[in-house]
């Protein structure tokens, strides 16, 4: 809804979105300064430095990519400091934020449990009505146009994803590790054994009195319970999930380190030692915005990936502007090609799931791989077929390869590439195959 008033205004552009994020990212990092004022009495410019280092380098990894997570993040946030205000309609807006990411119940129950405690029943049950009149028309809305408030990509990617305890930890950790060029689980060791001196540092050291303690739990332990419930429902941890709960734990760690006695004075140095990465992490950022090396950092390629698929999308819109397409990764075709595509992972195309899951390693290389079935390319019969060969290995050991043409195509443009030794890759592929129908056009 967000994305189509948008498109409304400045037309259908990807710097559209690209702005909104950078936005909304500035909003989040205002808001967690605010609260790290609010929180910890801080009338100087500490409340601001904290949020920059903590809390920027966080969300950016996830605004990153240009999903919703600091949409999500901005209003939880502000729902966070309104509660930390004692303001009637935070329950609301951190309400709102489930409709965002619906991990973020978990901090919608806490904070309704807190207005409980504190409040009684009767006012907590005033705010619980004002936060469901406020959602009211969310809800009508996705019943109406969806038929379910529970998105289709939830169920789907419990179904297509069969992730190890061992795959679903490395994953925890995100791109925090990314510019210090350590290994995941090692990095996320690091800062989570970082975060757990710093938390009992501020614990010991600090006299218990005052809301913020209260509601700085509630953002800690919410962002505690997100990943112990992906751990425990084997969840994939796509790359933007992780500053779901990095960034309120950041924000809190932030909070117990400015609070403790004798530490203001040196908080500049206890964070920079704690997160070296950060000055690294921003100089990448800024390099991104001016060259194209900023393709040999992963992080970006992720991106890069995206505007390679749009600009096939266009191409294939202008060749077959009729056909029908299938691919294992629908979002960037999907803004360049206005024809029918069907989601061969299916979580946006439910038809897909009664071919998943796939077997390891006979249909896909790994149970992380959200590859197409082929006996689904047999039922829907497309006129063109989209992806890396990681995710048509069923496709590709069938008799249906016969019935298509294929072009290969590098991942990655000659214009993006240029002045690289060697072809770049993306998850060891090099090359994106385009499957045509014998016939077709």
């Amino acid at each position: 809804m967000l994305l189509a008033a948008l498109f409304f205004v400045t037309g259908v552009h990807v710097t559209a979105v690209a702005a909104l994020n950078g936005v909304l990212a500035a909003v989040v990092v205002l808001v967690s300064a605010e609260w790290l004022r609010e929180a910890t009495g801080s009338a100087g410019p500490w409340s601001d430095v904290v949020a920059v280092l903590l809390v920027l380098p966080c969300v950016l990894l996830g605004s990153d990519k240009l999903m919703e997570v600091a949409l999500a993040l901005a209003i939880l946030l502000t729902g966070a400091l309104l509660h930390l205000r004692g303001s009637r309609w935070s329950l609301a807006v951190v309400g709102l934020s489930v409709f965002a990411r619906p991990e973020f119940a978990v901090f919608f129950l806490l904070f309704g449990l807190e207005d409980v405690r504190r409040l009684g029943w009767r006012e907590a049950g005033r705010r619980g009505a004002a936060a469901a009149l406020v959602a009211a028309p969310l809800v009508l809305f996705l019943l109406h146009y969806f038929g379910t408030l529970i998105p289709n990509t939830i169920h789907a990617k419990s179904v297509v994803y069969v992730m190890s305890l061992s795959q679903v930890l490395g994953q925890l950790p995100g791109d925090l590790h990314a510019p210090i060029g350590l290994p995941p689980l090692v990095g996320g060791t690091l800062w989570t054994l970082a975060a757990a001196g710093i938390v009992r540092w501020g614990v010991a050291a600090e006299d218990r009195r005052g809301a913020w303690l209260v509601d700085g739990a509630i953002l800690g332990i919410g962002a505690l319970v997100i990943p112990i419930v992906y751990l425990a429902r084997r969840v994939f941890v796509f790359w933007w999930y992780p500053p779901l709960y990095e960034v309120p734990l950041a924000l809190v760690l932030g909070a117990l380190l400015m609070r403790v006695r004798g530490v203001r004075r040196n908080v500049g140095l206890g964070l920079a030692f704690l997160f070296p990465f950060v000055p690294v992490l921003l100089s990448v950022l800024l390099a991104a915005s001016s060259t194209h090396r900023a393709l040999e950092q992963l992080t970006f390629r992720r991106g890069a990936r995206s505007l390679e698929y749009i600009r096939l999308g266009r191409y294939l819109a202008e060749v077959a502007p009729h056909a029908r397409l299938m691919a294992a990764e629908i979002g960037g075709l999907g803004f360049g090609f206005d024809g029918k595509i069907y989601d061969g992972v299916g979580l946006v195309t439910p038809g897909a799931l009664a071919y998943h899951p796939l077997k390891v390693p006979e249909q896909r290389s790994g149970g992380n791989v959200g590859a197409i079935p082929a006996a689904y390319i047999r039922e829907v019969d497309p006129d063109i077929i989209v992806g890396y060969p990681l995710f048509l290995t069923d496709f590709l050991g069938s008799d249906l390869v016969s019935r298509y043409s294929l072009e290969s195509l590098p991942v990655f443009s000659p214009q993006l590439s240029k002045g690289f030794p060697s072809p770049l890759a993306i998850w060891g592929q090099r090359h994106i195959l385009v499957f045509t129908k014998v016939g077709h056009g």
